[in-house]
């Protein structure tokens, strides 16, 4: 059941991210790189909001690593902001030229 939610929430994630970059291209007339710009920002906001999410769960484990687990809230933003920038990137580009080649 633990692999069914995981699996879950991650098709809930890549539909997000699809739609936030189909609302800014779309919706939003943005160019590429904001589309890209905002889309992985949102993502890292999300990485940096689950890190501080397990720094307070990890308060009341005895045996958890703090240490590391302060880093992790500058170390998943831009683990997940990055890779999320560039498919942002791609996706929003493919949107714009495909959408110029129509009209």
């Amino acid at each position: 059941m633990v692999v069914a939610w995981r699996v879950a929430s991650f098709v809930i994630s890549l539909i997000a991210f699809a739609i936030h970059i189909g609302y800014e291209h779309s919706g939003l007339g943005n160019r590429p790189v904001i589309v890209a710009l905002h889309s992985s920002l949102g993502v890292a906001l999300g990485a940096f909001l689950l890190a501080v999410a397990a720094n307070i769960h990890s308060i009341g484990a005895a045996n958890s690593n703090h240490r590391l687990l302060a880093i992790a809230l500058i170390i998943w933003p831009v683990m997940t902001g990055i890779p999320a920038f560039v498919v942002a990137l791609i996706a929003a580009g493919g949107l714009h030229f495909f959408g110029r080649a129509k009209g």
